[in-house]
């Protein structure tokens, strides 16, 4: 999953209001990822190889393009779809206009998004027409361009690995054998590639349906900032706590028996280019950009405890075992 435009600043653009004059902003992006199930302690496996495009400002919302001939959409001149409008949904999960196509080889992948190509991100709206915004990604591979996989580290909790839903790696432990444990995520890899990078770290909960409950990441970079002066990301589990932990702080979450936590961690790439720009006589800011990016995704699950028998049970038992070794007589 493409997280890392959920961390960028929301962008505000209206299509619509010739009132609006002031100068917003607006993001747009393009990427690669490969993203990996840890299945260990130390190993990961991989699930699927991503391509994803959006647009994203509050302004641009649901019902921004509802007219005739209306949309938000990505051309490429390299690739599967050369010269196609392929025109993108407005996605409810991520609140924008966003694709994402997963492709099982990085072979494939590669051929329908090849490097050094042009994503050409369209608005065609009925009132200013079409306007194009090109984003070029870099003419580097993918293992010279793509961070080093996420991978955390247990501390205080021990466990068992077993396999949950779509094959994703699931970290069972017993919630009475601790009462508080981390997890941290390794650190970027030192060759940062690009204009800027991060790392982030999302958690939801899984066993009751799907509940987002916070991410936190190292903020978007500078290239030249030294990604080993940074802090890891350290997430920590306190038992009889709130699923939160019942604050603000989004690396603290609370357990206890039954509950699933989903982690998804993930480093980013980004070559990013942040300028003026206008639609008709609508004009704000842009930032624009190709990111490369891994993701490694797991589940955290305490297991239900099992009751001890009470005092009849046990008499019970006893009485059949004394049966059944008379009749062994």
């Amino acid at each position: 999953m493409n997280n890392f435009f959920l961390i960028t600043p929301v962008a505000v653009l209206s299509l619509t209001s010739p009132l609006l004059l002031a100068v917003e902003s607006v993001d747009m992006f393009s990427s690669l990822e490969r993203y990996d199930f840890q299945n260990g302690f130390s190993t990961t496996e991989l699930r699927s190889y991503d391509g994803f495009d959006d647009v994203s400002g509050t302004s641009i919302a649901e019902d921004s393009f509802n007219g005739t001939g209306e949309y938000y959409a990505v051309n490429l001149n390299a690739g599967d779809d050369v010269g196609i409008d392929q025109q993108i949904a407005y996605s409810p999960f991520y609140q924008q206009y966003k694709r994402g196509v997963n492709y099982l080889t990085e072979d494939a992948m590669l051929t329908a998004r090849p490097i050094n190509a042009t994503y050409t991100h369209v608005i065609q709206t009925s009132d200013i027409g079409r306007h194009e915004f090109d984003i070029v990604s870099p003419n580097l591979t993918l293992e010279e361009s793509i961070p080093v996989q996420p991978l955390f580290t247990f501390s205080g909790v021990d466990g068992t690995w077993t396999t949950g839903y779509d094959g994703i790696g699931r970290f069972e432990f017993d919630p009475m054998s601790t009462s508080e444990f981390t997890l941290t995520m390794n650190l970027f890899n030192a060759q940062v590639i690009g204009t800027h990078y991060t790392s982030a770290v999302t958690i939801n909960r899984v066993d009751q349906g799907f509940v987002g409950l916070d991410s936190t990441s190292l903020g978007i970079q500078e290239a030249s900032v030294d990604p080993s002066g940074l802090a890891p990301l350290v997430l920590t589990f306190t038992r009889g706590l709130a699923d939160d932990a019942g604050d603000a702080d989004p690396t603290t979450f609370g357990y206890q028996e039954g509950i699933t936590f989903e982690l998804e961690g993930e480093h980013v790439n980004a070559w990013l280019e942040t300028g003026p720009s206008s639609i008709g006589t609508y004009n704000f800011e842009l930032t624009k950009g190709f990111v490369t990016q891994t993701v490694t995704g797991l589940e955290l699950h305490a297991l239900d405890s099992i009751p001890e028998p009470s005092a009849s049970v046990l008499l019970a038992l006893s009485f059949s075992g004394f049966l059944l070794r008379r009749r062994r007589n």
